[in-house]
């Protein structure tokens, strides 16, 4: 139970970190945020491993490629069950680092999902190794 709560904490802070940095992310209140968290907390902890045995064959084929699909499947079950709730296309503004030039990108829905899973994971990791 102390686990699960503090990963719905951490889910929660990564949520709202996303949707600070990309507006794209949108919750409609600070109610519809807390319960994204709760909600995707359940879904990591319940729907992925029942995706990840329903999928195993794709996953097998595929020789594991396909296991990135099953956190946006959690995420964009995230945003049917959770009303307020969405992610839009991603607009990546331009990076200039250095002599290096990265233009601006624009990404659809499905990397949309893609990079919003990949922050919020990353998110919670860093979460859990400072706490």
């Amino acid at each position: 139970m102390k686990s699960f709560i503090k990963s719905m904490i951490f889910t929660t802070l990564s949520l709202y970190a996303v949707s600070r940095m990309f507006p794209a992310v949108h919750f409609a209140s600070l109610q519809v945020l807390v319960t994204t968290g709760i909600v995707l907390t359940l879904l990591m902890y319940i729907g992925r491993p029942v995706l990840k045995i329903v999928l195993l064959p794709i996953n097998i084929i595929t020789f594991g490629l396909f296991a990135w699909m099953i956190n946006i499947i959690v995420f964009y079950l995230a945003t049917l069950l959770v009303p307020g709730f969405s992610i839009g296309s991603i607009t990546v503004p331009t990076i200039i680092l250095g002599p290096f030039l990265f233009p601006a990108l624009t990404l659809s829905v499905f990397w949309s999902y893609f990079f919003v899973s990949l922050l919020v994971s990353f998110g919670n990791g860093i979460l859990s190794w400072v706490l």
